[in-house]
């Protein structure tokens, strides 16, 4: 089977990398295939477009994911989850497709909130470079506060100032993961798992 992904970040992102990976874990005998549309604004645009190359490539489920709360949260007032699946919907439409043909993954926040999960992973991933590390599991993953600002904060004190680069660090996290206990704490993470496995919830 082959999945394919719409995801607002670049051609090389982490959160391209993190689902990737997490694909793989979850389902081995898959192809992967996405379409990178940097930020919210073209993805809830463009999604439709995307998602008709890459039905055309052979994708057999493809995967919508976006972030409810995007960087510019301060300037454009509380976002509208609804809204925004009134926007995706449009873009799908335009292109004669409809909900039926995609699966919707809107994120509370940034997808970092799967990377805080589980502490374990975490501890271990900064004890590499610094004393012990014991880190919390977090309970409640997608209602975590700004995400990727309490990763930078952990690199802040475990690796000596170095600054989190999404890019290069999420894929490095996520690839500690051993299993799914703690990540299914996150009620998004068990819809993507879940659907990637054609299985209820």
């Amino acid at each position: 089977m082959k999945f394919g992904f719409i995801l607002e970040c670049g051609p090389d992102g982490g959160d391209m990398k993190v689902l990737k990976h997490l694909t793989f874990l979850i389902a081995p005998y898959a192809e992967f295939a996405y379409e990178p549309l940097s930020v919210k604004t073209a993805l809830l645009k463009e999604c439709g477009k995307a998602a008709k190359r890459l039905i055309k490539e052979g994708c057999e489920k493809v995967f919508i994911v976006w972030d409810l709360f995007p960087a510019w949260r301060e300037d454009k007032g509380k976002p509208c989850r609804h809204e925004d699946k009134e926007s995706i919907k449009a873009s799908l439409a335009a292109e004669e497709l409809s909900e039926d043909d995609v699966i919707f993954l809107c994120l509370e926040e940034e997808l970092e909130a799967w990377l805080l999960a589980d502490g374990r992973v975490l501890s271990k991933y900064f004890t590499k470079s610094h004393r012990k590390v014991n880190i919390k599991n977090e309970t409640r993953p997608d209602k975590i506060k700004d995400p990727k600002g309490k990763l930078i904060e952990y690199f802040k004190a475990y690796k000596g100032g170095q600054k989190y680069e999404c890019n290069a660090h999420a894929e490095q996290i996520i690839k500690g993961i051993e299993n799914f206990q703690k990540l299914k704490k996150s009620e998004i993470f068990r819809r993507f798992y879940y659907k990637l496995r054609n299985e209820e919830l």
